[in-house]
């Protein structure tokens, strides 16, 4: 038989991250304490891990990332997102830092946040057309449910952002052409539209690009793997408007503040014309370029609610995320005050999405505007046993008629328990599975039937509490009869071979083991009399009780005691009980009354010798309404709709598995009865998913810093990432990544600064003192 891997987690190298860095570049005429600042920033990156390293999955993920795993609480299967996490900050993800929005109305802190809501969760349930055929192993998906929300983006300013109408303008807000960071991404407003009271329209162009060019000057620009070239043709400074030549074709007349739209593609702003007062008499103008328009309405801000409000990207309305602005509004008055307080979002799948291993959820999207701005995203990396051993419960065929069942208790104890046994009919003609055994003893596991010499029973130690709490260690003895003189009972052990004897008084007597006593009452007082046990060692034999099986890592085995000719076995608690989206009516809940079952089904076949029938998974869990606990009814859902056993490969091989890891293997055989194995862990398997921001990538290990100080910004990649130090008149590269190449002085002033631009981080000082200090205060 094949051997076969469980799932684990194989972990995929993705882009280069933003958050981590490949040079650290220095102006050609640097002060000697911008390059020493930036020779010790080396020192310290170099010697520290290029990203977060999670110990228990053995990866670094370098970039802007979170993992959905908090302290003693990891990302269960069928488990939803918000029940580990429900609430992310800049602790989480740094893009949800805060920030300062600056306006004529003055500066205004805003704080960044995702609520997360009952969205996702982990599987390896299948949909009828996922996938698409048997010819492939069960894998694990991450699914977004179709109505469910997913998250609610909000942004909040504590101090109320205040902005003026303008009569003279048309009543647009004095918030235009000023710069708002959200989730890591910088956006211009550059028109702020108040059409009636209430009645808010934004737009925004994402800063992709940002540069000042020179009259007659060509640049060429690089956004989303295409290249445009700019020439800046003429500039018109008594009327301040620009008119452009991109990729061959001429712009209209741009004002200052205005936006041409070369097409959905890309846009162009017109931040800045300045006239140039050098003796080459030629003007600039600074510009910004974009692929992506943002246009967010809302035509009652009063409303708490989505209902009047509609957002577009490029001119397209985008339908499965309700965008709104929260606030209150003077009206159409000059110089009228209105004041927001929050812009929110949230998602909403409008299908039901199942992301495979390695996948983010924006490559499936049937919108991939839908999640907000693109600010982040949702990567699922698989499932993962993290170290996790394996224990194997096998069905093992003895020969034609009869299989046994071996596994390990918690002793660590090597059971091989006979089990199903074919009779061809002996007892009842019509029956051939009418008891648990072999083909001269029976294995008793209920209390109701008589234990008769050499016969085989079960005892578990603590398997009252129910099929998903049993926690006891189980044996199994064989009665080897009695002494009616010395009034003695015979027992063995037989994975142990010990030999145990127990008096007894009257018709009662004990087994002591494991510091338990297992009562038993002797029935028929002689050399070959019977017996019953306390099998279940609730401290009474009961009609109706059995005992269940205890593995060694504590999963559960029922054993059918009307028919003979089934198993279910049941993992440990699954924490937040069972979901699955075809069973609309089950939600995940804390209790252990809710489980997840993989039950085997024996019989006869037709050329007349027992083998394995039926594989099937059941589910139990609680009802929406809470009204009630559905504890003692498995649920088989995989048959037609859903399908559990998938084919590996060309062999004759079958796998399936449930939400806490286990996984089982169906071996069929043409000529011989069949097989089945189930392997299950010792802790649940854990869903691996990170909410990311920007480019994130993961590596096995942990990956150390690899930072180079150069002074020569030419030999930089196109894909590289850096931090330039040095202000905009030591540093050109400082310069051109902040749009500064002319007049530095005036432009970035006396100050200090520690900013991110995209894959760039600039430090940046007027004097060398400055510069010095921002990176101390970066460094630390």
């Amino acid at each position: 038989m094949v051997k076969l891997s469980p799932y684990i987690l194989v972990l995929v190298l993705l882009a280069v991250p933003s958050l981590s860095y490949d040079y650290i570049v220095v102006g050609e005429h640097a002060a000697a304490s911008d390059i020493f600042a930036a020779s010790n920033l080396a020192t310290a990156l170099n010697s520290k891990p290029a990203g977060r390293f999670y110990p228990n999955l053995g990866i670094t993920a370098m970039g802007d990332a979170y993992q959905f795993r908090e302290t003693g609480n990891m990302l269960e299967g069928s488990e939803n997102i918000s029940h580990v996490k429900d609430v992310i900050t800049s602790k989480e993800l740094y893009a949800l830092r805060n920030g300062t929005f600056s306006s004529d109305s003055g500066d205004f802190v805003y704080t960044q946040k995702v609520l997360l809501r009952e969205g996702g969760y982990g599987t390896f349930d299948y949909a009828t057309d996922i996938p698409t055929d048997d010819d492939s192993i069960p894998r694990s998906y991450f699914v977004f449910p179709s109505g469910q929300k997913l998250y609610k983006y909000i942004l909040s300013f504590p101090k109320p952002l205040r902005a003026k109408s303008d009569a003279n303008n048309s009543y647009r807000l004095n918030i235009m052409d000023n710069e708002i960071s959200l989730m890591g991404k910088r956006f211009r407003i550059i028109d702020a539209e108040h059409p009636a009271k209430d009645h808010l329209k934004l737009t925004l162009l994402e800063e992709e690009k940002h540069a000042t060019i020179s009259e007659g000057e060509s640049i060429s620009f690089e956004i989303n793997s295409s290249v445009y070239n700019v020439s800046l043709l003429a500039l018109d400074d008594a009327n301040r408007q620009a008119k452009f030549i991109i990729n061959g074709k001429w712009s209209s007349s741009i004002p200052k503040g205005g936006t041409y739209s070369v097409d959905t593609s890309l846009y162009l702003h017109v931040k800045e014309i300045i006239q140039n007062e050098a003796s080459d008499g030629r003007d600039f103008a600074e510009i910004v370029l974009s692929s992506r328009k943002i246009v967010l309405e809302d035509a009652n801000i009063s409303n708490s609610s989505a209902v009047n409000s509609v957002w577009y990207v490029n001119g397209e309305k985008i339908s499965d995320t309700d965008a709104q602005i929260v606030g209150t509004d003077q009206g159409l008055v000059d110089n009228g005050e209105t004041i927001i307080s929050d812009i929110e979002a949230s998602f909403t799948p409008r299908d039901t999405y199942f992301v495979s291993e390695k996948q983010k959820l924006s490559d499936i999207l049937l919108d991939r505007e839908s999640i907000f701005l693109k600010g982040f995203d949702f990567l699922f990396l698989g499932s993962a046993y993290a170290a996790n051993p394996l224990e194997a419960i096998v069905l093992n065929p003895m020969g034609k008629y009869q299989y046994n069942l071996d596994l390990q208790n918690k002793n660590g104890d090597f059971l091989q328990i006979p089990l199903f046994y074919a009779d061809h009919g002996q007892g009842t003609a019509s029956d051939d599975f009418e008891r648990f055994g072999d083909s001269n003893n029976d294995l008793v596991v209920e209390e109701s039937r008589q234990i008769s010499q050499n016969d085989y029973f079960i005892v578990t130690s603590d398997s009252y509490e129910g099929q998903t709490a049993a926690r006891g260690i189980t044996h199994l003895f064989r009665y080897k009869g009695q002494n009616n003189i010395s009034k003695t009972l015979r027992f063995e052990d037989v994975a142990t071979g010990v030999k145990l004897e127990s008096s007894y008084i009257n018709t009662t007597s004990y087994i002591n083991l494991d510091s338990e006593r297992y009562l038993v009452n002797v029935t028929t007082g002689n050399k070959n009399g019977n017996i019953s046990v306390d099998l279940n060692n609730d401290k009474s034999i009961d009609s109706g009780d059995e005992a269940l099986i205890v593995t060694m890592f504590g999963s559960v085995i029922k054993l059918d005691t009307t028919f003979y000719d089934r198993l279910e076995f049941t993992t440990k608690d699954l924490e937040f009980g069972i979901f699955s989206h075809l069973l609309e009516v089950y939600v995940p809940y804390g209790s252990t009354l809710a489980y997840d079952t993989m039950r085997i089904s024996v019989g006869n076949e037709s050329h007349g010798y027992a083998d394995i029938v039926d594989l099937e998974r059941c589910l139990s869990g609680n009802p929406v309404s809470q009204a009630a606990i559905l504890d003692a009814v498995c649920y088989p859902t995989f048959t037609s709709t859903l399908k559990f056993m998938l084919k590996y490969g060309n062999l004759n091989l079958y796998i399936g598995t449930d939400e806490y890891g286990s996984y089982i293997t169906h071996y069929k055989n043409t000529a011989d009865p069949d097989n089945a194995s189930i392997y299950t862990t010792q802790q649940q398997l854990e869903t691996v998913l990170f909410l990311t921001a920007g480019e994130v990538g993961i590596a096995n290990g942990i990956q150390k810093g690899n930072v180079s100080v150069i002074t020569d910004s030419a030999s930089l990649g196109m894909n590289a990432s850096f931090i330039s130090v040095g202000g905009p008149c030591a540093n050109k590269l400082t310069a051109k990544v902040m749009g500064i190449e002319a007049g530095c002085e005036i432009k970035f002033g006396n100050r200090s600064i520690v900013r991110d631009y995209y894959y760039t981080t600039v430090i940046a000082g007027f004097t060398a003192e400055q510069t010095k200090e921002a990176a101390e205060e970066f460094e630390g």
